[in-house]
């Protein structure tokens, strides 16, 4: 949303954080709480701005809008999630014009083709064959705004090819992303729970280290339910070979000697015994659970924002290979840190033991 912004010379406006992943049984989370919106609009040289910074906050007036939807070109509906109950929009809906969707993959969408409908005549094209529907609330049906740009889903996006994140040459990641640096108050609270995790008092620094994300719970769903879980999903002796690899590359390359328990892992796994192995191989890592995350913050969000901000702080970053959380991660190490890293796949009997009964990676 904020590359449109960029290429449509457009002031983007960032909704909050929807707990779309976290449960909605907490609220929404404001995007300038997490992210350093002022350093923001000074790396990108463009305007930044919040929802609260144009509504205020406990504003219940419903405000009318005609956006756009990519998600009723793909599913016939539009995408509503819940940020039109929590900032009080009612936005009447336009389908996106085929042209728009990416040749290769027709779930992705061209965002130059999106940015087409923020000018006179590609709004005026695309509105040739198409018909509002009628918002949600107030059941208006109302055009796309000329001025204000609005869409319901651009998560499949990008400028010239699908899953562009993963590239190295991504456009929305070397204009946009790149620069959205966190709060620091956000890294404050991080670097506390770092020193924790390796013992440090308040004035010692954090050392060097590379972070691990190993995803492992929902990503069982697309492991053989009757095998173990260890045969799909990369076991802790195969995320420790990729360890040994990623310190001996940054040693050669930046020279930079990481420590061998210099290491601190994140992952959803709930099982004692695998933490337990993790605490034998010398690792760490920090259980918002028994550091009672969510009580001292007041908020669900508190533990995933806190690991997002760890992962990003080490000089070395694996990740679990499909997750968008991984792959954020692994780009700012890189950009930010002038880190190295990579992401461990996982498959189906991958990592089947052989004859042996050796795992080979």
């Amino acid at each position: 949303m904020i590359y449109l912004g960029l290429i449509t010379e457009r002031a983007a406006v960032v909704p909050p954080f929807s707990p779309s992943h976290i449960g909605y049984d907490t609220g929404d989370f404001q995007f300038g709480d997490f992210f350093d919106v002022p350093r923001m609009r000074e790396l990108m040289n463009h305007p930044v701005l919040e929802w609260r910074d144009i509504k205020h906050q406990n504003s219940s007036t419903i405000d009318t809008m005609g956006c756009w939807s990519p998600w009723i070109t793909l599913e016939g509906r539009p995408r509503l999630g819940r940020l039109h109950k929590t900032l009080f929009v009612d936005p009447s809906y336009t389908r996106v014009p085929l042209a728009a969707q990416m040749p290769l993959d027709q779930h992705f969408f061209n965002l130059w083709g999106l940015a087409k409908l923020g000018f006179p005549q590609g709004r005026a094209e695309a509105l040739q064959d198409t018909t509002p529907m009628p918002s949600v609330v107030l059941k208006l049906t109302i055009p796309p705004d000329e001025t204000f740009l609005c869409f319901d889903m651009l998560y499949y996006a990008g400028v010239y090819d699908i899953w562009e994140w993963e590239k190295d040459w991504s456009p929305v990641w070397r204009f946009v992303g790149r620069h959205m640096r966190f709060n620091p108050k956000m890294i404050e609270l991080a670097e506390v729970y770092l020193r924790k995790a390796f013992r440090l008092n308040g004035n010692e620094p954090i050392p060097e280290f590379i972070a691990i994300h190993a995803r492992r719970g929902d990503f069982a769903q697309y492991c053989d339910k009757e095998a173990p879980l260890d045969y799909c999903v990369p076991p802790l002796s195969v995320w420790q070979q990729h360890v040994n690899k990623l310190r001996a590359k940054l040693k050669a390359r930046t020279g930079v000697s990481i420590a061998a328990n210099s290491v601190y892992v994140l992952s959803d796994e709930k099982d004692p015994k695998w933490w337990a192995e993790v605490d034998k191989l010398g690792w760490t890592y920090m259980d918002h659970d028994k550091e009672k995350t969510i009580e001292r913050y007041g908020s669900l969000w508190y533990p995933s924002l806190i690991d997002a901000v760890i992962q990003a702080m080490g000089k070395g970053f694996l990740g679990t290979d499909k997750s968008t959380m991984s792959l954020v991660a692994l780009l700012r190490t890189i950009d930010w840190n002038d880190g190295e890293g990579w992401m461990v796949t996982f498959g189906r009997d991958k990592y089947k033991p052989n004859a042996n009964g050796v795992v080979v990676n």
